[in-house]
């Protein structure tokens, strides 16, 4: 776990200048490792709400000048949802978005893009890495959905084919 968070600091370049908003719930691994305690460690600042709700997001976004949020698929969806009847947006102190925890399609990954102009990281972990793994950066990357990116530094990623075939590889997985 605290690896996770220095492998965090370092791959997303985080300072304590940095503030991420907690939209999943702590008890998951995502909610709590992708980025609270990171900012935690690094002595950034963490902002809690009760509860996810995409308009109060948003604009929490605004109110304490969030730097970095994660998002599930599902709550990005939501959110673009109440773009359509709310004159919001996520603001423009964002300069990192996280996903991940669930597969991201094609075309939801396109309105994001149009979206945001912005870094926005799609990602790969579990609960017994720690739970980082793997992250792909829309920018400088060029992301192919349904890729999950690079292993991150330290990281070390065998994929292995049913048949026991040992797929080794650096690239994007």
């Amino acid at each position: 776990v605290i690896w996770n968070s220095f492998n965090t600091i370092m791959y997303f370049g985080l300072s304590s200048q940095d503030s991420t908003l907690a939209t999943s719930p702590l008890f998951h691994i995502a909610g709590l490792h992708d980025l609270v305690f990171p900012h935690l460690h690094i002595g950034g600042t963490v902002v809690l709400l009760k509860k996810f709700e995409p308009e109060q997001t948003i604009r929490a976004t605004e109110i304490y000048g969030v730097t970095s949020i994660f998002l599930v698929p599902s709550m990005y969806q939501m959110i673009l949802e109440c773009y359509s009847s709310k004159a919001v947006r996520i603001s423009k102190t964002v300069r990192m978005i996280l996903s991940g925890a669930a597969p991201l399609s094609q075309s939801l990954y396109e309105e994001i893009q149009a979206d945001i102009h912005r870094n926005f990281y799609y990602g790969y972990g579990m609960t017994e890495a720690g739970p980082n793994v793997c992250f792909s950066n829309s920018i400088k990357d060029q992301l192919t959905v349904p890729s999950i990116g690079r292993p991150l530094p330290h990281q070390f990623v065998t994929l292995i084919r049913k048949n026991a075939t040992v797929i080794h590889t650096h690239s994007e997985v």
